[in-house]
């Protein structure tokens, strides 16, 4: 008789329906929360099904862990963690870098996220866009030892709709391969009254796994085309001595005729081959292209205290194309008392860049002229006589990074305590392409370390400290306008150079009953960048570091049978260490306090009530010049599991924004975005 499971799913140890105690932590692989030297969490699918918004997507789920907060707006889902944006440019799939860009992330083939809140290159693989304070790492769906055949439906707020598929069976001997079929369409208005999203999603997983091997394949489809939002955030003259009160999210401040339009194409490769007993050989790829043909579009920048605004709208399509390919071993041996888990390899990125200059889309070069409204009256404007499908769009810049990764996990006393120490290498290489011809290449090499100690005195208790050094890409100075002062960058298309950030934490972690507690205190500095003037000229440049000190508490499991409960706060110190009058002072758009608090209540099997709780602290812009208000926010729902002619189905209502509060939502920047209005969505999920 044989009994067929899955192994991958049985190891993540849930806590409640709302997080993992197994966490997939990069080239380490699959560890316990409680093994894991540094502030993690790893969000389930179920969070994913019940918290991610219309607005702001799976990010929204994510941040029930409370070191992350969402601080994208329009069309890009970007997140901050302690006090740092993380890029969309900066995700993982799979463990596999680059497979995501800026877009407005789907999740429907995601099946849970891992957040990793501080070390990046120290646990996860070198990335052409290394993120500065965590690691989002997404795994992919996967076939069953249950075949499962679902159908969703949702309405989305506005005229929204959503239809969505997701179909996976095993075959072969012992159910050796898998496939998994997950597709949706998004069409209509959304609850922003005259903004549009289409956007459409097929991806196809295939595993296979015997006794020595285990391979996974991923390829995806992205479609996105959106029309009238605004598109990153709102900006402010340096004029205004107090902020303007908050904007009413359910109506766009864009244009009528903006949008932007793109596809992405992804394929990542994980495959496993066991040599011995000791000693498994891996290799991870990946390919990504994205396509922003169509690119028509600006932001709105406040002008004065009665609401007039300013639209300066850019023709720019953009392109990337991103690889990768990773090649390893790992394993487990033993030395006298000591116990080793051990990771040695190399891997390759290639990204290249495409894209012109930023155009005024009116053929008129320079960022004054702009379409002209109101707050109170949003201005539609005139559509230019342009086709931005036309706009060209040549190489600028290639990028290679060679980097190789030593780490070794030793354990003593059956895990009592437990020593991580890596090396982590990478060498850089880049150019500028101008009319076909390469520019001066500039290399860079750097080693970084990651360095952890973990106590676990019970199966229940552990305490660590850790220390992590990452080294970064120096980015290409904008040719765009600065959104604050409307004046052109003197260095644009220049290189910045690389730099190095240093982080430090100490923590500990105690899991009382079924709900795991993790406490930290965190140091991080890395170098500022931002609009510094020198003899009269703006320059996109460095301006001394940023140091963010923090102390996190977070919390995830079940508080008794009835309830599933997950949340936290995060506390920053964050100030500008400069040469001149903002040292000292506020990062911007950083809040010093942050809260969430999300639970599930199971009254019985088939009926759930939802509630999350937000709590965002008052923050700055413009040097402290600007205050941004602290707001609370609230989401509830429910669900109901019955069967339709035997049919199992699930009705689910969700509130997001309860009350319809007006709020900044500060971006790590001198623009905020406007906040997501009260959006209501009702779906049924169908599984036959």
């Amino acid at each position: 008789m044989y009994v067929y499971g899955d192994r991958e799913q049985a190891e993540l140890q849930p806590l409640g329906s709302l997080a993992y105690q197994t966490q997939n932590v990069g080239l380490l692989g699959n560890k316990d929360a409680l093994d894991t030297p540094f502030t993690s969490m790893s969000v389930s699918r179920k969070s994913i099904d019940t918290f991610a918004s219309p607005m702001n997507g799976v990010m929204d789920a994510l941040a029930l862990n409370p070191s992350v907060r969402p601080v994208g707006a329009g069309i890009a889902n970007e997140v901050s963690i302690r006090g740092f944006k993380v890029s969309d440019h900066s995700l993982y799939v799979n463990g596999i870098p680059g497979l995501l860009n800026q877009q407005k992330l789907t999740d429907v083939y995601i099946e849970n996220a891992n957040v990793i809140s501080g070390p990046n290159i120290g646990v996860a693989a070198t990335s052409a866009n290394q993120a500065v304070s965590g690691t989002i790492d997404f795994q992919s769906k996967r076939a069953q030892s249950t075949p499962n055949t679902d159908l969703k439906l949702t309405y989305r707020g506005g005229s929204s709709f959503q239809q969505m598929v997701d179909v996976g069976k095993r075959f072969g001997d012992k159910q050796r391969w898998g496939v998994r079929v997950m597709a949706d369409n998004i069409d209509g208005e959304t609850a922003v009254k005259g903004e549009k999203l289409t956007q459409r999603d097929v991806f196809v997983n295939i595993d296979q796994k015997t006794t020595n091997s285990k391979t996974n394949i991923l390829a995806g489809y992205n479609y996105n085309k959106q029309q009238g939002m605004v598109s990153y955030g709102v900006g402010f003259d340096s004029s205004l001595t107090s902020l303007p009160k908050p904007l009413d999210g359910s109506k766009t401040y864009g244009t009528d005729w903006t949008f932007n339009e793109y596809d992405n194409w992804i394929l990542g490769i994980n495959h496993e081959q066991k040599l011995n007993a000791h000693m498994t050989a891996f290799m991870n790829a990946g390919y990504h292209r994205e396509d922003w043909y169509g690119y028509l579009d600006g932001d709105p920048k406040i002008l004065n205290a009665n609401g007039d605004y300013k639209v300066s709208v850019d023709v720019y399509p953009l392109a990337v194309t991103r690889k990768y390919i990773a090649l390893g071993l790992k394993g487990k041996f033993k030395i006298g008392a000591s116990e080793h888990e051990y990771v040695a390899s190399v891997d390759r990125n290639w990204a290249t860049s495409y894209g012109g200059e930023w155009k005024n889309a009116f053929g008129i070069n320079t960022p004054y002229y702009s379409i002209q409204g109101n707050t109170n009256h949003p201005s539609a404007g005139v559509a230019p006589n342009t086709n931005p499908y036309a706009a060209p769009c040549p190489k600028y810049r290639e990028v290679t990074i060679n980097g190789w990764h030593l780490s070794d996990t030793v354990s003593f006393d059956n895990g009592k305590y437990q020593f991580i120490g890596g090396l982590h290498g990478q060498t850089l290489k880049k150019h500028s392409v101008s009319n076909g011809i390469n520019g001066p290449e500039a290399k860079y090499d750097a080693v970084s370390p990651t360095l952890a100690f973990l106590y676990k005195p019970t199966d229940n208790f552990s305490v660590y400290v850790a220390h992590t050094e990452n080294f970064f890409e120096g980015s290409m100075v904008s040719t765009k306008v600065s959104s604050m002062y409307d004046a052109y960058y003197e260095n644009a298309g220049q290189y910045l150079d690389p730099y190095k950030y240093k982080q430090n934490e100490i923590g500990f972690k105690l899991k009382s009953g079924n709900l795991l507690h993790t406490l930290s205190a965190f140091k991080i500095e890395k170098p500022n960048y931002g609009d510094v003037w020198k003899d009269g000229k703006l320059y996109y440049a460095e301006f001394g570091k940023q140091k963010n000190k923090g102390i996190e508490y977070s919390f995830a499991g079940s508080a008794g049978s009835k309830f599933d409960i997950v949340g936290g706060f995060t506390y920053l110190n964050t100030k500008q260490a400069t040469q001149d009058a903002n040292n000292g002072k506020w990062v911007n758009g950083v809040p010093q306090w942050s809260a969430t608090a999300g639970v599930v209540f199971k009254p019985s099997e088939n009926v759930h009530y939802m509630a999350r709780a937000r709590y965002m602290g008052h923050s700055y812009i413009q040097n402290e010049k600007l205050k941004v208000p602290s707001f609370f926010l609230f989401d509830v729902g429910a669900d109901y599991t019955t069967k339709l002619n035997e049919t199992p189905v699930t009705f689910k209502a969700m509130v997001y924004n309860l009350f319809d509060k007006k709020y900044w939502n500060p971006m790590n920047s001198n623009s905020l975005a406007i906040g997501m209005p009260r959006t209501f969505t009702l779906s049924a999920e169908f599984r036959f």
